[in-house]
């Protein structure tokens, strides 16, 4: 039927939410927000990243050997992302530093 508007994908993902739980690494949560925004999803949570995918010096772990954060759950779910992530975004850096960012997923 030629009065049917164009088919739009990015509508049918307006309601698309990405949340990522305790992400490790910042290559990893950049390159997500990059295909995120190559598909028009701007919803994106991300509930208390691993020490790893944090600045400095919030990236510390215990001198015991283990890999366990010194910072709190409540520290690292706001603290900075690592330079690497807006880095690997590349033309999404809106979307990480739009981020809602959480301690629990609930």
């Amino acid at each position: 039927d030629e009065t049917k508007p164009p088919h739009d994908d990015r509508s049918q993902l307006a309601n698309v939410c990405f949340v990522l739980c305790r992400p490790q690494g910042p290559g990893n949560i950049g390159s997500i927000a990059r295909v995120m925004n190559n598909f028009g999803i701007t919803d994106l949570r991300i509930v208390t990243p691993e020490p790893g995918a944090l600045e400095p010096p919030f990236n510390e772990l215990l001198d015991d050997g283990s890999d366990r954060a010194v910072h709190s759950v409540e520290v690292r779910a706001i603290a900075p992302l690592a330079n690497e992530a807006t880095v690997m975004s590349v033309h999404a850096s809106d979307l990480l530093k739009n981020a809602m960012r959480c301690e629990t997923a609930k």
